[in-house]
């Protein structure tokens, strides 16, 4: 149905009144902390110095017990201006953060380290686990300190010295006035070094603080809902009494009278189709010419659907817009493109929010600190970070291309798997290289018949980094592809097994062909390498097509010089190519790249970079007909690569900044530092070695060299860590005030024994030793990493003169030159002092630590980063349609949109644009980009964004409460309502006194004052999210567990990790939380070797402090014995068979008894609430097996969770609430029926605790006639559900049978179609075929087609059953009367109260006509709640009663 139309429609229905206002909030489950606790915090975030002042000034600032919020604030914000404490801009941060309450969930952590509270006072000294000191308990002679500390992330340092042995002052504190004595005594004796003084959080004792914490950062839309089917509940049931949230609603005497277009009803009216064309064009001219354009956007754009009709009757737009608006989308960006900057960064527009503005915010003034520090003004930041130069492809990483033929191995290292020119599969494509000239669809490759595209994997059998890479290579040769795939076999001379394994394939793929080499070499990579080699052979080798002598010839045979020779060519290819057999490399077009998450788009990105060069040689007649085309790609390359001069990822390159190295080790200006050359080099070498022995000289010999023939390099000499013996060389080095490069090489030249250097003054000798292991610390140098070399940052580990030569050297420098400083010199022609010192060194160190830095860790496929940056946004021409507010140019952040004024994201962005406009040192401009011509209307909603720039405070000087208000909606207009907040937050229904997914507002006069609706949702959980991988395998542990525990209990919850990009959520909230495997099979198989890919797993801790939630990148690594396992076979090996004895036996189980038929539904609604209730009746009312309901939370009402119980009891089953985070990387659906036609079959493998092994699903407006007892105990065959056919004996709905037409029966193939109201889940079955991996995966393709999956919940299993099996149950197992003949109804083991298309009856209609005990179920079902009530009601009085008046 056309929105136009509804638009229409509606106006005839709706009374042109003021409809009550509705307001959004959501509560945490934490108590808001004390504001002067969140000013230090937000102080501490801000800026150390701050926070240590702000404790020096709280006798100042907290100058009367009875401060009030709005006083404090004012009071710290005049000083900080007065006292030049913080700059304009980190104030402006300081104000956002404190509007935010971003604060908040770090204070909370401190729940889970501090201890509960056992003294008088709300500050104290914790003594021990046990003991607290107030202040006035302290002894006045001596001071106490603190008996254990334990070092936590969380901890305020106020001051911590170096010195080791000093005691540690723990004080744990409200920040309130009582802080004021223990500050003033701790932070002088720390001052005096006498002890390090720590603070920790406590919430204050007294009640009035331990206000309910609403949360911002949200948004929040209410829909016009369409009203094909009515869903309205037609009966409502009383509310709980004491739950009434209108009581928290801020009052209002009259409505504003402040509308766009003088508008002054709120209703929907009529848009015509020739104005809804141009209503994006009337927006922009609306928005241009009004005085306030950021508001009018704002109110124009959240408000639409009100204002639509009001916008249509504006004047015509103006030739000289769209004149402006044409050249503008021609130019620059797409009509109805939208897209923002920050300082040349692109936003994700979906993913960003409030909360994320702040950090970026934060870090790009920590930017803007560097580059000062590097004496860089403010001024010139962003026009180096966004310099084109550094902004092109071209600068980017780039794959350099390498000699990848096998020619220089006598052709015999390369064994083809798809030779596309001479396979027969290839035969009908063309084999004419002008086929490369014909167009075709973006992403696409040409089916061109001859070698073009190249993917060569080097299998290495002992290195379990090759099974993903072998499993790829035979997925890409099942079918044709544009792709030549093709691999090398290799193993080192001292690796028998893996000799063998090669030698053996040589041998089958000669005599039985690739197919039977590749599935022999898969099964010996999936197999033991500690087992019997030969034992294996024969095990794997297909030995049916030969005699029982083969196994002893082939012993024979793989010892002969002829396989010797293949095994040599292979190691000589991948040694030349310096590919490792544990880096797990692939080579594409002669480029060597990681296979790893990004490996996919490195790939695909490298052919789309070839197909140009090729098309222009072919176009112009430089390639032939009998041209290799891989040859010609691969005519410059070079024939050998250095890994560690050209890794394989741009990830694998490892940058410090080495100007806050030597800032923070004390040497800024080489100070106890061994310094050879000039200090204003431009090339900065550091050479970490043992210079006591040979290897350390030798390596340095090769940079003497160099810096001899480089006047413009340096190198500091650094002593490896672990030899403290002073090196002759250092001795040497020392005693002559000569250090350069001539120098060094005459003292290399000499005699470097130890005798040979006598250290004059042992004293500076010893310095530089202590200088250099500071030094290696900083560079973080441990276990693999002891020795490196760095060239202005960049880090090289773990090399020798055998592996770094002269000629790497130079090609280092040349690169350096060609990324860095040729750029940074034109660039900085205006600053001299980068032209002629050490700091174009310094600058180049630290933008590649940039470039090496995330903007965000929410997300393994999405790689921005903080360097280069899009300079595009600068280009953008400025007119009619651009809004910029003053002094643009100057500002430190500069926000920079192109949005479509009549778009979603704009309903979003309008506010948040708006409130970061308002803070110092932001700019902001927005260049308008409606679409030229609509078809619908665009925007059918009403949206809100919970944002402030600073704190809000009532009247009373009081922190106000944060909500959202919407005061322009339609009365008597069926809505609905949904809260869009982050990935990471679990935001459930909490207090609503209407139903909000059916939402009609009662329509008032203008002059009435309107107490409004007020729905309060709760901020349930913050989520631990992560994306983890198998070391060496690079692939994610599917089916392992993890478990989430904190200090009191090591298993709070837990989930299993999914085969989607190895992701995995759990709930948590603010605190201190360990991550661990599963007990059981996951920990057996796996431990936990980083939890950030890069940092080891010192310390298991996860920390939630924010209202971001957590992103991990754990590295999981398998255990021996367990290498080449699968987790999810149960039948691992003998060691399980005690586990299964053990389950059997009831004297081990200590578990209460599960129900014997587990349930689970969803349903959004007070209707369809209203029907899962009698569900849950006629289901208990067939069976006498123990039942228990898995409801899916995130639908249901309050007045749902609050009636289930006595239904519950009064029936006697058990039920319990479940919840999944959709995840930010799955698709989402905007509409909220398709988003729970979602959660019934994509989550089916991480809903429920993984000890339930079978669910079935029942449709909430169902009944159940039958015991579901017979379908749980139903044999599935295999299959991992069963689901219901369609019934096709209603003759008369045979046109509406989709199913048996069109594409479904093309592609069904003779196969059924089910239908998805019930079904039953074998969910270890499920789970041990990754079939909710498959569902994910297959939904996120379909899904890119908005018109797919029209009915999700079954079109997407019905689509998967060739690779996913569907067991089809008994027809009787489902009757629909819109399909099913009224005969079959007398069998009908349940019955769904589905859509009928024809008839478009009401539900309670059809319920009550055809089901004849339906009534009986909803009037018993009203009766059991009503007398709950009554009960509530009266247990409410009598609390009332005894209640002293202070209590009411």
């Amino acid at each position: 149905m056309r929105w136009g139309f509804w638009f229409a429609i509606a106006t005839l229905i709706t009374i042109c009144y003021a409809a009550k206002p509705l307001d959004v909030k959501i509560a945490a489950t934490f108590n808001a902390p004390s504001f002067s606790a969140l000013i230090a915090e937000s102080l501490y975030q801000e800026k150390k110095e701050g926070f240590i002042w702000y404790l020096n000034h709280l006798s100042d600032l907290l100058d009367a017990e009875n401060t009030t919020e709005k006083e404090l604030y004012i009071n710290v914000v005049n000083s900080l201006k007065r006292e030049y404490v913080l700059s304009d801009e980190e104030l402006s941060s300081l104000q956002f953060s404190l509007g935010l309450f971003s604060g908040a969930p770090k204070l909370q952590a401190f729940s889970s380290i501090v201890q509960s509270r056992s003294c008088d006072c709300d500050t104290w000294l914790q003594l021990d686990e046990e003991s607290q000191v107030c202040f006035s308990d302290l002894p006045k002679d001596s001071p106490l300190f603190s008996k254990l500390y334990s070092k936590n992330p969380l901890d305020y340092e106020v001051v911590k010295t170096s010195a080791t042995g000093i005691p540690y002052a723990v004080v744990v504190t409200s920040f309130e006035r009582d802080l004021i004595p223990f500050h003033e005594l701790y932070y002088k004796l720390a001052l005096e070094g006498k002890c390090n003084y720590v603070i920790r959080y406590s919430p204050p004792s007294s009640s009035k603080l331990n206000s309910k914490l609403y949360v911002k950062g949200f948004g929040t839309h209410v829909s016009l809902k369409r009203t094909d089917y009515l869903v309205v509940d037609d009966r409502e049931f009383p509310r709980e009494k004491g739950d009434n949230p209108a009581s928290f609603t801020s009052s209002r005497n009259k409505r504003s009278n402040e509308r766009l277009f003088g508008m002054t009803s709120d209703s929907l009216q009529t848009v015509t189709p020739d104005k809804i064309a141009i209503l994006d064009l009337l927006a922009t001219q609306s928005i241009a010419s009004s005085t306030d354009m950021l508001t009018a956007f704002r109110e124009l754009t959240q408000d639409f659907p009100i204002y639509a009709h009001y916008l249509s009757i504006q004047p015509d737009v103006s030739n000289d817009l769209i004149e402006e608006l044409n050249q503008f989308q021609s130019q620059y960006v797409p009509e109805g493109i939208n897209t923002i900057w920050l300082n040349g960064l692109s936003l994700d527009l979906e993913e960003t929010d409030a909360f994320s503005i702040l950090s970026l915010i934060k870090k790009e003034k920590d930017m803007f600190d560097r580059f000062e520090a590097l004496g860089i003004k403010s001024s010139k930041v962003l026009d180096i970070v966004t310099n084109e130069a550094f902004a092109n492809e071209d600068s980017d990483f780039k794959f350099v291309k390498f000699h990848c033929q096998d020619d220089i191995e006598d052709w015999k290292a390369i064994h083809w798997v798809n030779e596309i020119e001479s396979n027969p599969k290839y035969d009908n494509w063309p084999k004419s290289i002008q086929i490369l000239l014909k167009p075709i669809y973006p992403g696409q490759l040409h089916m061109l018949g001859k070698q073009l595209h190249t993917v060569i994997y080097p299998i290495f059998p002992s290195s379990p980094s090759s099974l993903p890479l072998l499993s790829e290579l035979i997925q890409f040769s099942r079918r044709p592809s544009p792709v030549q795939t093709g691999m090398v076999c290799a193993a080192n001379d001292d690796d028998e097994f893996a000799q063998t394994v090669c030698k053996s394939f040589f041998y089958i793929s000669k005599e039985s062909g690739t197919d039977s080499a590749l599935k022999f070499l898969y099964k010996c990579l999936n197999s033991d390498s500690s087992a019997d080699l030969y034992s294996l052979l024969e095990e794997h080798l297909p030995l049916s097509e030969h005699d029982d002598d083969t196994l002893a010839n082939l012993k024979k045979d793989l010892s002969s010089s002829f396989f010797d020779h293949y095994m040599s060519k292979s190691n000589s290819w991948v040694n030349r190519l310096g590919i490792d057999s544990s880096a797990s490399e692939v080579i594409v077009n002669g480029r060597i790249i990681s296979h790893d998450e990004n490996y996919d788009r490195s790939m695909y990105g490298i052919f789309l970079e070839d197909i140009p060069e090729v098309q222009i040689a072919v176009a112009e007649g430089k390639i032939s007909e009998d041209d290799n085309l891989l040859d010609f790609i691969l005519r410059d390359a070079s024939l050998t690569r250095n890994p560690l001069v050209y890794p394989s990822a741009k990830s694998s390159i490892k940058s410090i900044d080495i100007k806050r190295v030597l800032e923070n080790v004390g040497s800024l200006n080489h100070e106890d530092i061994l310094l050879i050359g000039s200090s204003n080099a431009k090339y900065s070498f550091w050479l970490v070695a043992d210079f006591n022995e040979k290897e350390g000289l030798e390596i340095l010999s090769l940079l003497a060299d160099l810096l001899s023939e480089n006047k413009d390099a340096n190198l500091m000499l650094i002593q490896e860590g672990k030899n403290h013996v002073v090196p002759p060389l250092f001795a040497k080095l020392l005693s002559s005030p000569k250090r350069s490069s001539k120098h060094l090489q005459e003292i290399l030249n000499s005699s470097l024994d130890p005798s040979s250097g006598v250290v004059n003054d042992m004293d500076k000798a010893l310095k530089f030793l202590k200088k250099s292991k500071a030094v290696v610390k900083e560079l973080g140098l441990t276990g693999e990493c002891k020795s490196a070399l760095l060239l202005n940052g960049r880090m090289i580990c773990s090399f020798s003169v055998d592996s770094l030569n002269t000629a790497d050297l130079k090609m280092l420098m040349q690169m350096e030159y060609d990324n860095y400083l040729s750029k940074l010199s034109n660039i900085a022609g205006s600053s001299r002092r980068l032209k002629n010192s050490r700091a174009i060194s310094f600058l180049s160190s630290y933008l590649k630590t940039l470039e090496s830095t995330p903007m965000s860790t929410s997300s393994p496929t999405k790689e921005e980063k903080l360097f280069p940056r899009d300079f595009i946004y600068n280009k953008l021409g400025v007119g009619n349609a651009t809004f910029e507010t003053d002094d643009f140019s100057k500002a430190y952040y500069q926000f920079v949109a192109v949005l479509d004024p009549l778009s979603k994201d704009s309903q979003k962005w309008s506010a948040i644009l708006e409130a970061v406009s308002k803070l110092n040192g932001v700019g902001v401009r927005i260049h308008f980009n409606p679409k030229q011509t609509l078809s619908e209307l665009p925007l059918t909603r009403f949206y809100r964004y919970s944002i402030s720039a600073e704190p809000e405070f009532d009247a009373l000087g009081h922190l106000e409460e944060s909500y959202v208000e919407f005061d322009n909606l339609p009365a008597d207009t069926l809505l609905t309502m949904d809260i869009e907040a982050r990935d990471a937050w679990t935001v459930m229904q909490k207090d609503v006194d209407i139903d909000l997914f059916n939402i009609k507002l009662e329509h008032t006069s203008e002059a009435e004052a309107l107490d409004s609706h007020t729905a309060i949702y709760e901020l349930k959980n913050i989520l631990v999210q992560g994306y983890s991988q198998e070391e060496f395998r690079k692939s994610p542990p599917r089916g392992m567990q993890l478990k989430l525990g904190n200090l009191t209990n090591s298993h709070v919850t837990d989930t299993i990790v999914l085969s989607n990009l190895g992701y995995f959520q759990l709930k948590a909230n603010p605190g201190v939380w360990t991550l661990e495997p599963m007990d059981g099979r996951s920990s057996q198989f796996y431990e936990i070797l980083s939890l950030n890919k890069k940092n080891s797993y010192k310390d298991p801790q996860v920390i939630v402090d924010s209202f971001e939630g957590v992103t991990l990148n754990p590295v999981m690594r398998r255990k021996p014995g367990f290498e080449s396992a699968d987790i999810m076979d149960e039948d691992l090996s003998s060691h399980k068979f005690f586990d299964k004895i053990k389950k059997s036996l009831s004297f081990f189980n200590f578990k209460r008894k599960e129900a014997s038929i587990n349930i689970f539904s969803v349903a959004s609604g007070h209707l369809y609430e209203r029907f899962l209730y009698i569900m849950t009746k006629s289901v208990i009312e067939h069976t006498d097996k123990k039942v228990k309901f898995w409801f899916i939370e995130n639908f249901l009402s309050p007045s749902f969770k609050s009636s289930i119980p006595a239904i519950a009891k009064k029936y006697n089953f058990e039920y319990e609430y479940i919840t999944y985070n959709w995840p930010h990387w799955l698709r989402k659906q905007e509409e909220k029926q398709r988003e729970i036609w979602g959660y019934k079959i994509l989550f089916l493998d991480v809903l429920f605790p993984l000890e339930l092994h079978k669910v079935i699903y029942v449709d909430a407006d169902q009944i159940v006639r039958a015991d579901l007892q017979e379908l749980m105990d139903m044999d599935l065959h295999g299959a991992p559900y069963g689901y219901t056919p369609m019934c096709d004996s209603r003759e008369e709905m045979e046109g509406f049978r989709f199913w048996k037409k069109g594409y479904w029966k093309k592609f069904l193939r003779g196969l059924k179609y089910h239908i998805s109201a019930l079904y039953v889940v074998d969910l270890d079955r499920f789970r041990k075929m990754g079939a909710g991996d498959l569902l994910r995966r297959q939904y996120q393709l379909l899904s890119a087609d908005p018109n797919s999956l029209s009915n999700l919940d079954q079109d997407l299993p019905n689509h998967l059953q060739h690779l996913i099996p569907i067991y089809s149950l008994p027809q009787d197992w489902l009757w629909c009367e819109t399909w099913c003949s009224d005969e079959s109804l007398k069998t009908a083991k349940t019955i769904d109260l589905c859509q009928n298309p024809l008839t478009k009856e009401k539900k309670l209609d059809r319920a009550r006509r055809q089901v004849s005990e339906w009534t009986s179920y909803d009037n018993e079902i009203a009766s059991v709640l009503q007398t709950a009530s009554s009960q509530s009601d009266k247990e409410f009085e009598e609390k009332d009663n005894n209640s002293s008046p202070d209590e009411l």
